[in-house]
């Protein structure tokens, strides 16, 4: 249809590009960021000795369970707040036929 009525490249990218392809933008923000958190956690659990990650893996060398599942419900409830206090706001805000 924009070929037709000669609406032009500018009009195009605003009104067809970029709508469809803000759903799929959007959902890679969110694996992106979860799995960064997760793979730095990792890296620190591996390899550090400050940060999350160490005191995971000190807590677990010590058997200390409800430790190692207190860091764990702290960065999935992290995860879950950046879930929900940022990227839904971008899904309201950059996609409104979803509302």
């Amino acid at each position: 249809m924009f070929d037709a009525y000669h609406l032009g490249l500018a009009r195009k990218i605003r009104h067809l590009y970029i709508p469809h392809l803000t759903g799929y933008i959007i959902s890679s923000l969110s694996v992106a960021v979860a799995m960064g958190v997760k793979i730095v956690i990792m890296a620190e659990l591996l390899g550090a000795n400050e940060g999350m990650g160490a005191k995971i893996a000190s807590a677990r060398i010590m058997l200390d369970t409800t430790e190692v599942m207190a860091y764990v419900v702290l960065v999935i409830t992290l995860i879950i707040l950046f879930e929900y206090l940022i990227i839904e706001p971008l899904k309201i805000a950059l996609m409104p036929w979803k509302r």
